[in-house]
């Protein structure tokens, strides 16, 4: 039966001083990321309520940033104006169809 062989444990000063001395850099470093964190979370939830304003107000209006929606109306009611004129449906009914 033979003895093992034992083992020698060897220090790394170095790299145990730097582990002792890292505590605050490392806790400094989990704020920061943290911070990093929150505020983009923020810049996200500006962005959205953003899309969501912009979305409610074409709801509202019926006009959209550039999509022509507007004129898309003008011309559907000025159609069945005309078409409601040369039916001979007579006046009342176009100006029933301008105004709606």
């Amino acid at each position: 039966m033979g003895r093992r062989k034992q083992r020698e444990i060897v220090f790394d000063e170095a790299a145990r001083k730097d582990f002792i001395t890292g505590f605050h850099k490392r806790k400094t470093e989990r704020k920061q990321l943290a911070r990093q964190k929150i505020a983009e979370r923020v810049r996200q939830e500006k962005l959205e309520a953003r899309k969501e304003k912009r979305e409610w107000l074409k709801s509202q209006h019926g006009v959209g940033l550039g999509d022509g929606s507007f004129a898309n109306a003008e011309s559907a009611t000025a159609a069945n104006a005309a078409a409601a004129a040369s039916a001979g449906a007579g006046v009342n009914a176009a100006a029933c169809a301008l105004s709606a």
